[in-house]
C-alpha cells in the first residue's frame, strides 16, 4: 500500500536553527515515530522522503542517516515549483474561501 504523509503535525523546533545535526535527530526520532505510529507497517515497506535542498537536507550526516534509516530520498529539482507549498497551502484554501464569490469592477 502506498501512503502520502504530510508531517504538518510533527513539532519541528523550539526556536533554533534547523542545522543537519539537528535534522537528523529530527528524522530519527520525530519522523520515525510519527510514520511508526501513523501509518502501522510503513517503516518496514520503505519510505520514500521528499525535501527540498536545504543545506540540513543535503548534507552528508543527513544523507549517512536516510541510508543508515533505509529510506529513499525523492529527488527535488533546485529551484522547482512542482511541489511548491503555496500550490498546497495557499491556492487551494483561498480558492474554496473564494468560490461562488461575486466582485464588482472598481
Amino acid at each position: 500500500m502506498t501512503s502520502i504523509f504530510h508531517l504538518k503535525d510533527i513539532p519541528v523546533c523550539d526556536q533554533r536553527t534547523i542545522n543537519n545535526q539537528y535534522y537528523s535527530e529530527m528524522l530519527e526520532h520525530k519522523v520515525k515515530l510519527a510514520i511508526r505510529s501513523k501509518r502501522r507497517g510503513l517503516l518496514s515497506k520503505g519510505v520514500i522522503l521528499q525535501h527540498d535542498n536545504a543545506r540540513p537536507h543535503t548534507a552528508q550526516l543527513t544523507r549517512d542517516k536516510l541510508q543508515e534509516l533505509g529510506w529513499e530520498v525523492l529527488p527535488h529539482p533546485a529551484y522547482s515549483p512542482d511541489l511548491a507549498p503555496s500550490d498546497f497551502y495557499l491556492f487551494g484554501p483561498l480558492k474554496d474561501a473564494l468560490r461562488e464569490k461575486r466582485f464588482a469592477n472598481s
